[in-house]
């Protein structure tokens, strides 16, 4: 007689909850309006494909929904990238996001890559660039040697260009925590991701 494993109802329905939470929040991050409605199929990195899902749900809301300290003061698209990372169902799928985000991110101009430009106290070599466009936003450009750090520099970049300085100096480093970061990366790294947010404040101020 054969017997068969069945693992745990409880597991399995936690499993699946937190999928489903991390598919409707991509869901909604993707939509372009402030009223955030979507019915599109989420995907995540590796090219899975879900079922369609349609959710309204207001910035205010997802913020309060999903315990985004409003304190922390960040800007919308940063709110959104710590969003998406927050609510990832573990460690694994955040670790595929940013490596995600490094394969998408545009290789930055070589003439860049100097020593004015380089984060310091980084484990790999990281690059940063800010330009000030005419109505005062601060555009970013980085890159960097290693393909975990060219994730999270270009996380960053996704999160903080397109807003003013002083709205960039406002963000409170503790943002990182919320985004699970601090969990998924070694001490090293974490310490990396710190000086890659400072440097990118100093330049925003710089630009």
């Amino acid at each position: 007689m054969t017997t068969r494993f069945s693992p745990p109802r409880s597991r399995i329905a936690l499993v699946i909850g937190g999928t489903v939470c991390f598919i409707v929040l991509a869901s909604i991050l993707q939509a372009p309006s402030r009223n955030l409605q979507t019915s599109r199929i989420a995907k995540i990195p590796g090219g899975t494909s879900f079922a369609r899902v349609g959710v309204r749900m207001s910035r205010p809301s997802l913020r309060r929904h999903f315990g985004i300290n409003p304190s922390l003061n960040l800007p919308p698209n940063l709110e959104k990238e710590v969003l998406r990372l927050k609510m990832a169902p573990d460690n694994t799928l955040r670790h595929q996001q940013l490596l995600f985000y490094a394969k998408e991110a545009q290789p930055l101009n070589p003439l860049y890559c100097k020593p004015e430009n380089k984060v310091p106290g980084c484990l790999s070599t990281v690059w940063v660039v800010a330009q000030k466009t005419d109505d005062g936003k601060v555009i970013f450009q980085g890159d960097s040697d290693a393909l975990l750090t060219k994730g999270l520099v270009t996380f960053l970049i996704r999160g903080l260009s397109g807003y003013t300085p002083e709205q960039i100096a406002a963000v409170k480093p503790e943002f990182i925590k919320e985004a699970g970061i601090t969990q998924s990366l070694t001490p090293g790294r974490n310490n990396g991701f710190l000086n890659m947010l400072n440097t990118m404040k100093k330049k925003a101020v710089e630009a």
